[in-house]
């Protein structure tokens, strides 16, 4: 059997002499390199001689971003909790930016049992270490691989609150269901004993298997998360995404704005933010520190009282600084405490790649966006172009998200087209599946005024577009799905095909005869 190779990172710290003791005693275990700090400690990893490494979870430059890259070098850390640290606190930290293995410094003589031990969720029989890590890999639990960005503690407190609503705690049981965090040696907690692995497998286990409640239909979590989309040629999205959030705000729910387009967000000049620092950006680095959950609002400008926006990138080469998971982290914060409504891209071009070369996708964030929405809103021209673009952007739509119901807005409406909105509406209603069609007049003057302005459109009352938006609002953040047809002015009409289909049928017969 071949030596387990370590490298060391503790940078001075006071548990460093007895860690290396430790190692240098244990037969089968070989210290290859002190490292100075992180980048040395990276630039080792990456030579593919070593096969773990014990660091101080308070290391600076300890993100999950340099995590990854340890696995994908075929590097374990090990991270050492500095005596003072909750931990709880440095579970909750631990988990967060892909840690499994802890010790406490006031057991640091146990490391060498940690880097010698299989980590936790290490299939039996497998040589951890012994190849190469897997980019991008997730933390495990018991077997099953938990999607990047998913916080294990908030599984786990999700399985306590399932447990405690249906009252099926087992006698004595305390609610605890263990861990919820990577394994901390020789940290008892509660009577347990170190080392213990994380969470309750079995409830970990089965939220994994079921498909979750969507935000804003489960107790404890007020928000709604609404995607606007749409395909491309500018048919409105970020218009609409202002107008929506704007109108969410005046209505007393406090709303989050998040421009998501990896391409092209303008939400910030929409809105007259010309602040320099990219929100989007604050976000990503937040959650390579582990500290999104509790900090996301130090990247969000404050609009209003109850109105914050979260601006998107700077430039559109720096979509590669946003990780995987990110967006779903800031999402799932942010709808605990009000409404979030996302301005996307207009591309749904996956990149399988991108996992195996340890990066995000192009066009993560927008796919990320439309698969954590609880309502989608497409947003479409009304003119031929547009119309064919929403098309076939609602059978794209589908792919990404199967049996989804958007909410459709076509945009621009505008009697020079010469075609009526029962017709439009009988065209798109034939495109697929909706909860409700809108139709938004081409109020040019209001949103000319509304961006020399810097303001959300929907900030003009009187204007014919805020209330068109309106009634928009009152579906995608309010109501439950009605499958009504809305017209520009606000008026609803029972959703249907019938009329206006056989009309169409009719002229169709005649310019055929």
């Amino acid at each position: 059997m071949s030596p387990r190779v370590v490298l060391v990172a503790a940078a001075g710290a006071e548990w460093e002499d007895a860690a290396l003791a430790a190692l240098d005693e244990r037969a089968g275990v070989v210290v290859l390199k002190r490292c100075m700090d992180i980048e040395d400690l990276l630039a080792s990893a990456a030579s593919g001689q070593a096969d773990s490494a014990v660091l101080g979870l308070d290391a600076h430059g300890l993100d999950a971003g340099s995590v990854d890259l340890l696995r994908r070098y075929g590097v374990r850390p090990v991270a050492v909790v500095p005596t003072g640290v909750d931990p709880e606190s440095a579970r909750l930290r631990a988990g967060r930016v892909g840690l499994r293995r802890l010790v406490a410094e006031a057991s640091v003589a146990d490391v060498a049992d940690a880097v010698t031990a299989p980590e936790p969720g290490d299939e039996p029989g497998d040589d951890p270490g012994s190849g190469p890590g897997e980019p991008g890999a997730a933390p495990t639990v018991g077997g099953p691989r938990l999607p990047p960005g998913l916080d294990l503690v908030a599984l786990a407190a999700a399985a306590r609150e399932r447990e405690a609503a249906e009252g099926a705690r087992a006698p004595g049981d305390t609610g605890a269901p263990g861990d919820p965090g990577p394994a901390l040696d020789g940290a008892a907690d509660d009577g347990a004993a170190a080392g213990r692995g994380v969470g309750d497998l079995d409830d970990l286990e089965r939220l994994l298997d079921e498909e979750p409640p969507r935000r804003g239909t489960r107790p404890g979590r007020p928000g709604r998360v609404v995607a606007v989309w749409g395909p491309t040629g500018a048919p409105g999205r970020t218009t609409v995404a202002a107008g929506l959030a704007t109108l969410g705000a005046a209505r007393g729910t406090d709303t989050l704005l998040v421009d998501a387009d990896p391409w092209g967000g303008a939400v910030a000049q929409h809105l007259g933010v010309l602040d320099e620092v990219s929100g989007l950006l604050a976000t990503a680095r937040l959650a390579a520190a582990g500290t999104l959950p509790e900090r996301w609002r130090t990247a969000a400008r404050a609009l209003s009282p109850t109105l914050s926006v979260l601006t998107g990138l700077p430039r559109a080469d720096r979509w590669v600084e946003v990780r995987s998971g990110v967006l779903e982290q800031l999402l799932t914060a942010a709808s605990t405490v009000g409404d979030v409504v996302v301005d996307t891209g207009a591309s749904l071009e996956d990149d399988p790649g991108a996992e195996l070369a340890g990066r995000g996708a192009r066009n993560g964030t927008t796919l990320a966006a439309l698969e954590a929405a609880d309502e989608i809103v497409v947003v479409g021209s009304a003119d031929p172009v547009g119309l064919s673009r929403l098309a076939r952007g609602l059978v794209d739509l589908a792919e990404v998200r199967p049996g989804v119901r958007p909410h459709v807005a076509v945009n621009r409406v505008r009697s020079s087209l010469g075609w009526s909105r029962e017709e439009l509406a009988d065209m798109v209603r034939g495109f697929g599946h909706l909860s409700s069609l809108h139709f938004l007049p081409a109020d040019t003057e209001a949103v000319d005024r509304a961006l020399v302005a810097g303001r959300s459109v929907a900030e003009q009352r009187d204007a014919a577009l805020t209330q068109a938006l309106a009634g928009l609002a009152d579906d995608a953040l309010c109501a439950a799905p009605t499958g009504a047809i809305h017209s520009g002015a606000g008026a609803r009409t029972v959703a249907g095909r019938g009329g206006a289909r056989r009309r169409a049928r009719g002229r169709l017969r005649r310019a055929a005869g």
